[in-house]
This record gives C-alpha cells, sequence and structure tokens, in this order.
C-alpha cells in the first residue's frame, strides 16, 4: 500500500507531457490578449460616452418637455375659451332659430314656400329680411270706406244758447252735441 501512495505522490509532483500540452492550449499570447484589452477598453470608453450623451438627451427632453407642459397648458386655456365661444354660438344659434319660426309665422302661408330652406338659419333670416316686403301684404289703410260719417266720437262745443236748448229739452251736453 506504501508504494501505491509513494507512486501517486511522484505522479502529481511532476506534470505529465498531456498536461503541459493541455495548459498550452488554454493560453491566450500576451501580444492578442493586449489587443483583445484594448478593444475592450476603448468599447466602454464609447459606452460610456454613449450613456452620457443619452442622460443628456433624457434631461434635455426633460426641460423641453417643461416648455411643453408650458404649451399644454397655453392650448388648455385657448382650448377652454373655445369651448366657451362654442357654448355662446349654441345658445345664439337657438335663439336665431326661435326668431326665424318668428319671422316665418307672421309670413303668409301662401308665401311661406318661396322662403328657401336649405339655407342655414342666418341666411333665411337675411333673406326673410331682404324680401320682407314682397312676401307681406301692408295692410290697407281704413279710410271708411262705404261707412257713413266719420268714425269714432267728435267732440263739439256747445255754445252757451246751445247749452241752454240742452237744459230745456232735459238733455245733457253730449246727448244734445250726439244730436246736432
Amino acid at each position: 500500500m506504501s508504494e501505491q501512495v509513494v507512486e501517486t505522490q511522484e505522479a502529481s509532483a511532476e506534470p505529465s507531457a498531456e498536461t503541459k500540452n493541455a495548459e498550452n492550449q488554454h493560453m491566450i499570447p500576451k501580444n492578442r490578449f493586449d489587443e483583445i484589452n484594448e478593444a475592450n477598453k476603448k468599447l466602454q470608453a464609447r459606452l460610456d460616452a454613449l450613456e452620457t450623451e443619452s442622460q443628456k438627451r433624457l434631461e434635455t427632453q426633460l426641460a423641453e418637455q417643461g416648455k411643453y407642459k408650458e404649451l399644454a397648458e397655453e392650448r388648455a386655456q385657448k382650448l377652454a375659451e373655445a369651448q366657451a365661444k362654442a357654448d355662446q354660438l349654441e345658445a345664439t344659434q337657438a335663439v336665431l332659430s326661435n326668431h326665424l319660426k318668428a319671422q316665418i309665422e307672421e309670413i303668409p302661408e301662401d308665401n311661406r314656400s318661396l322662403i328657401p330652406d336649405t339655407l342655414p338659419v342666418e341666411q333665411q333670416l337675411d333673406w326673410i329680411t331682404r324680401n320682407r316686403a314682397k312676401l307681406i301684404k301692408p295692410a290697407a289703410p281704413n279710410i271708411g270706406a262705404g261707412q257713413r260719417g266719420g268714425s269714432g266720437e267728435q267732440t263739439v262745443n256747445l255754445t252757451a244758447e246751445e247749452m241752454e236748448i240742452a237744459k230745456r229739452f232735459k238733455m245733457s251736453p253730449e246727448e244734445y252735441a250726439k244730436f246736432k
């Protein structure tokens, strides 16, 4: 047994030729190592530069986003103003529509078909305004044609004599003026 232990110790003390060959296969020549190491350093430097540039871009974008935030706030304000104007426009449109209906009701039914209904409300109102004289016939003046006497009550001033006569006949001055 002791012979086996001595042989094993001798074998482990001296590397065999196979072991030396295997170690040489895994070794890299110094000049190749320096090339790879130099390329690695260059790539690391480039990576660091790109990361720095990327960080600067991100900071710039964040700074610009601050401006975009201002721009977004400005646009939100303009949108609110536009919404207020749109609401006002809708209210005005409703009023104009009601006014148009009232204008159309004033026009005789036989002339209502002359109004172009394909136009928007404001253009219809404009058309009615321009053609109102043609659409609505003016009312004839009341000249009392066919009536006797004047229309309405007339005030008659009675003289002192006429007042006495009205008293004698037991009439009021208005009654006497009526028969006069």
